[in-house]
């Protein structure tokens, strides 16, 4: 999971800091980086709600793919035009 690494690396935290944030060990986080195996359901919601993240943006998937950006930028225009690229019929409503 790219991202994980990513958004790990990005907040100074060791493998060994998100294992214990999300009561998993090292190994399953290393795992989970490397790519050697993916995360639960329920092993996403933790890394997610760890991270304060939308699930979609570890997935790197859906409207939330760029979260990072969007949060750096503090900038409602491309959470809202993000949206209506997944929600056309918005479109209609001036947002």
């Amino acid at each position: 999971m790219e991202r994980l690494v990513k958004i790990r690396n990005k907040r100074h935290l060791t493998q060994k800091q998100v294992a214990e944030g999300v009561g998993l060990t090292t190994i399953a986080i290393q795992n989970y980086e490397a790519g050697r195996r993916k995360p639960a359901y329920d092993v996403l919601i933790a890394l997610a709600n760890f991270f304060d993240v939308p699930m979609d943006y570890l997935l790197g998937r859906g409207i939330f793919s760029n979260w990072e950006t969007i949060m750096e930028k503090d900038n409602l225009a491309l959470v809202i035009s993000g949206i209506e690229a997944h929600v056309p019929e918005l479109k209609k409503y001036d947002l």
